[in-house]
């Protein structure tokens, strides 16, 4: 008996310590998530859009130094490596900055890709959600190569997960092709995406993809098109100015009627 009562316990203990075995020490590393395991439910597409403004919100801080630097807007006041150059236009190829935006430009690019690419694989999507994220990759995906083109004119303009071969001899699609590609994603984004009264905060909704149709068509000097996709986006959505222009830079403030498109960090 006293066998029995000693090898029960026991035998209960080895099945224990074997079950946590296998559940802490035979985990499945984030790291080996690849597009074969991922992108198999509606909650993993959510994450990978999430990943895409993740990535504008890595680069969107030192924008400043590409956007406003070069510019009469700001002078010198930072020890950023390669900022220097920027103020004084003598920019060449090792500059820091450069290589950073364009870097991760083409990382949101490539989040915006693999959505695309793999959004009809989850067969659990709720009522408009695939629209929702197809809607949302085209959006951002529009947004990194206006920057871009903005910045640099002509860019590799690439809309699929290119192979290590392509990815090598990938060319320089001119200005025109750029714009033309951005145009056609913000279009079809404006279709897709929900209004914005029915998307959260810091995603992008038919009203934001309106908003920056327009503004594209005055980089393109097309009147026409910008008054009819800027009056859209005032008429359809109700964005209005604010009253008090102070009331702007206040916490409380933050998501008011002239916010058309935001980036949410907490």
């Amino acid at each position: 008996m006293k066998k029995n009562k000693l090898y029960i316990p026991v035998l209960l203990m080895a099945v224990a310590v074997s079950s946590c075995t296998n559940s802490l020490l035979n985990m499945t590393p984030d790291s080996s998530l690849t597009t074969t395991n991922f992108f198999k439910t509606s909650n993993d597409m959510d994450q990978a859009v999430i990943g895409i403004y993740s990535g504008m919100q890595d680069r969107k801080p030192k924008d400043y130094l590409l956007m406003e630097m070069p510019g009469d807007n700001l002078y010198m006041g930072t020890a950023t490596p390669g900022a220097n150059d920027l103020d004084f236009l003598t920019v060449n190829a090792e500059n820091i900055p450069v290589a950073d935006f364009w870097e991760k430009s083409y990382t949101g690019i490539a989040r915006a890709n693999a959505v695309l690419e793999n959004i009809d694989r989850p067969a659990d999507y709720a009522a408009g959600k695939k629209e929702q994220f197809t809607g949302e990759a085209k959006f951002m995906r529009a947004l990194f190569y206006f920057d871009l083109v903005r910045l640099y004119g002509g860019v590799p303009l690439v809309t699929k997960t290119p192979s290590i071969t392509e990815a090598k001899n990938m060319p320089k699609a001119s200005a025109a092709q750029v714009y033309d590609q951005i145009i056609a994603d913000l279009k079809e984004a404006a279709d897709l995406l929900p209004a914005p009264a029915n998307m959260v905060r810091g995603r992008a909704s038919k009203g934001a993809a309106t908003g920056l149709l327009g503004k594209v068509y005055v980089y393109r000097k097309d009147w026409a098109n910008a008054k009819v996709y800027l009056d859209k986006t005032i008429r359809d959505f109700g964005y209005q100015l604010e009253p008090n222009f102070a009331t702007l830079w206040s916490l409380g403030a933050e998501d008011n009627k002239e916010i058309i498109f935001t980036i949410k960090y907490t």
